[in-house]
């Protein structure tokens, strides 16, 4: 950590939130009930609402990706010098950016809730249907969704490492694009506190999607039933355990943790593959890229606005609002990882690798997950509605080769890969409290702490109301404030790289 003068918490972006956190958890203490209708309703009022906007925002960030593999900037470079990781390396920790359980659960659950809707007018568990059951996820966790990424990469790593400018703030980002003076006042304390709504929206999603299929394998592998009271200990214990971690400084715990969840995820895969359905696995993921790449323009465009389908609305606008409250956390991930590659480098490697290691996990589990259906081992569909998502999933693993050390495997997995999303989490969001941080400058721990347990209250909360559509919700209500914040963020990059690059 870089010494210097002392690091001040920025009240004005730190204060709001809180509240949005405190009137939200004693509004559904108070009326769970009501809370759950109010949040279907949102939700439906703005993915119904926005979907074409969400699309096609989805669409130009793409094409913005192609343009700076192919257009004039391609072969700029960001940062003098050799590149700070080995190229191998630099894909890697792009490859490994979808390791964890997390991903497991959506290629599981995402493929059969697609195969039941039937997309396209295809017959609901049909064969036309299961092809769309993989490519579908497939295409949510492709191109796309990483060439959104990209752009904002590109964005902060021009910021880093061609401007020298070292402060990860949004507002600051949209200096050349509203001037100094605005970004350093009024407006850019609306732009971070924006950032921060959508932020906490964002992660709320990933932790209370992941939190009960954490807590089925624990009630699995225990043999113990699954409450919210176990909710609750697991959330308070990750929130302990990286509190601890991250205040002590064990920098190199938590890289031992993530090194520990990629080998872990990998070996499960290879497992599944030598022991499972190998043939059937192959088979169906080369069979669903090759229907993804030949519907690619009719999926980024579809809003099936004949048909009382919402399946656009429910999956594809719900992850392009989802990764819309991730573009700027992730694109200064990737930024701070490619110092001194080109344009083109590093346009291709953040999509190329991370698409990769997506459709590894979609095409293994997503199949999996078809192969037990076809062969009626478990009551998915049944389970499901019984029970939901995360139990149905459990299940589905359950029918894994050498299923008893795999579920062991998996929810040591699960622990390490939440503990490790808490602790990403949490220093992302500490980080925009703060006035200024600069070079290897962390925020302090104390922050740190504090919204690892402010956190832990909104998952309990969301998850309180065992409705997966209220988990969604906080992702599309969030995605709002980030529309405005994301745009100046780009516009300002272009207009930036115009001037200085010509």
């Amino acid at each position: 950590m870089v010494s210097g003068q002392k690091k001040k918490v920025d009240w004005k972006v730190f204060i709001p939130p809180i509240f949005l956190i405190l009137a939200f958890c004693v509004w559904i203490m108070v009326d769970p009930k009501g809370a759950g209708v109010a949040l279907n309703k949102a939700y439906n009022l703005v993915t119904i609402s926005l979907g074409w906007f969400f699309e096609w925002y989805a669409v130009v960030l793409f094409l913005l990706f192609i343009y700076f593999v192919f257009g004039p900037y391609s072969k700029k470079r960001l940062g003098d010098g050799d590149p700070e990781y080995k190229t191998t390396t630099w894909w890697g920790m792009m490859f490994t950016t979808n390791a964890g359980v997390g991903v497991l659960f959506w290629a599981t659950m995402e493929s059969f809730w697609t195969f039941q809707a039937g997309p396209f007018g295809s017959e609901p568990m049909s064969a036309d249907a299961a092809r769309w059951a993989v490519a579908y996820p497939m295409y949510h966790w492709g191109p796309m969704s990483w060439g959104m990424y990209t752009v904002f990469g590109l964005a902060f790593a021009y910021m880093f490492w061609v401007k020298k400018i070292n402060v990860a703030r949004p507002s600051i980002a949209c200096e050349s694009l509203i001037g100094s003076k605005l970004a350093n006042g009024w407006l850019g304390k609306v732009i971070d506190i924006f950032y921060m709504f959508g932020l906490i929206g964002g992660v709320a999603t990933a932790l209370g999607a992941n939190t009960p299929v954490v807590s089925e394998l624990f009630s699995k592998v225990l043999n113990i039933p699954r409450t919210l009271t176990l909710d609750t200990v697991l959330l308070i214990s990750w929130a302990v355990f990286i509190a601890a971690v991250v205040y002590t400084g064990l920098n190199k715990g938590i890289k031992a943790l993530s090194n520990f969840r990629i080998v872990f995820s990998f070996v499960v895969i290879g497992i599944i593959l030598v022991f499972g359905p190998t043939q059937f696995i192959l088979d169906t993921t080369t069979d669903s890229i090759g229907h993804l790449l030949q519907n690619f323009v009719r999926m980024s465009f579809n809003l099936d606005p004949h048909t009382p389908s919402t399946f656009p609305q429910d999956w594809t606008i719900f992850y392009w609002a989802w990764y819309l409250t991730f573009l700027i956390p992730t694109g200064i991930y990737f930024a701070r990882i490619s110092k001194g590659r080109t344009v083109r480098e590093f346009a291709i490697a953040t999509v190329a690798a991370s698409t990769i290691g997506s459709w590894i996990f979609f095409g293994v589990f997503s199949s999996q997950m078809l192969d037990t259906f076809n062969k009626g081992i478990v009551p998915i569909a049944d389970i499901l509605t019984k029970s939901g998502a995360a139990k149905a999933a459990v299940e589905i693993w359950s029918t894994l080769p050498f299923s008893p050390v795999i579920l062991v495997m998996l929810t040591i997995l699960a622990y390490i890969s939440m503990a490790t999303l808490v602790n990403s989490s949490i220093y992302t969001i500490s980080m925009g409290s703060m006035k200024e941080l600069k070079g290897e400058e962390e925020p302090p721990g104390w922050i740190r702490v504090f919204w690892a347990l402010a956190l832990g209250a909104l998952i309990v909360a969301i998850t309180s109301l065992n409705q997966f559509k209220a988990v969604q919700t906080l992702t599309v209500v969030g995605a709002l404030p980030m529309i405005p914040v994301t745009l100046m963020v780009l516009l300002s990059f272009m207009k930036t790289i115009k001037k200085d690059w010509k």
